[in-house]
């Protein structure tokens, strides 16, 4: 294959993941503490290092074009709205989590909309269980409950439950796996006392900016476009220098 076909299509491919990335991002725009997926795209190394050659000289140091490098999850906070119920929690530190149970694992997650079932048990809007202290929340749901600004749960004036909250000992490991959870990726820690700080009648909004994201949109889109321009005019170049040889031989 030429190595302008090569370089073409592989800034092609990169775009449209970009472009995916971006749109799953418009998608979340009203979701509940919804964090913006960062998509990084990095330069290839010439192909001769990749091979593990010693560093080409400076006229066959061709470039190797771009590659996919990662997708990163930006945990700046959302802001927040006042919604007034009092099952809608949101935290004021970026790093601390609530933690839910989804097919028997623990994952984290910053959107606080609770609710209690008709037996008691606390559950997020999705129907997965939240995690206190002592393991799944339930109260007696014949009594009235709130919610303090520490994350307990008090009936009757007396704390029956604690929303487990918790640290990621390296946030940059979090992974997103759908659902607006998190698997941790590395151990946590659970939050002292000092720092629990809970806004209640409140949610945690989207981290989505839509200007931005629309920003991001049309560039991706003017470098896709570019680069599937450039494959069509190798291509044609190609078919032009191949058709003049046949006619010279």
């Amino acid at each position: 294959m030429p190595y302008g076909l090569y370089l073409s299509a592989a800034g092609a491919s990169v775009q449209s993941r970009r472009l995916q990335t971006i749109a799953h991002n418009l998608a979340n725009v009203d979701t509940p503490a919804f964090k913006r997926q960062l998509a990084l795209v990095q330069a290839r190394p010439n192909a001769r290092i990749e091979r593990g050659s010693t560093y080409p000289e400076p006229w066959q140091a061709v470039s190797g074009g771009v590659e996919w490098a990662a997708t990163l999850t930006d945990l700046r906070p959302g802001p927040t709205r006042r919604t007034g119920l009092p099952g809608d929690l949101a935290l004021e530190d970026p790093y601390q989590f609530f933690v839910v149970e989804q097919d028997g694992r623990l994952f984290l997650t910053r959107a606080g909309s609770f609710r209690f079932t008709a037996d008691g048990q606390m559950v997020d809007m999705a129907g997965r269980a939240v995690w206190g202290d002592d393991g799944p929340i339930r109260i007696d749901p014949n009594q009235p409950w709130t919610i303090t600004a520490r994350g307990a749960i008090a009936q009757q004036g007396e704390e029956v439950a604690r929303l487990r909250l918790v640290r990621p000992q390296n946030p940059e490991q979090l992974r997103p796996v759908g659902g607006n959870l998190f698997d941790a990726g590395s151990q946590t820690d659970p939050v002292p006392d000092e720092a629990r700080r809970v806004l209640v009648g409140h949610l945690e909004m989207s981290g989505v900016e839509p200007a931005l994201e629309l920003m991001e949109m049309i560039e991706a889109s003017r470098a896709f476009e570019a680069n599937a321009r450039m494959l069509q005019h190798q291509d044609q170049a190609s078919a032009t220098l191949i058709n003049r040889l046949l006619r010279a031989a």
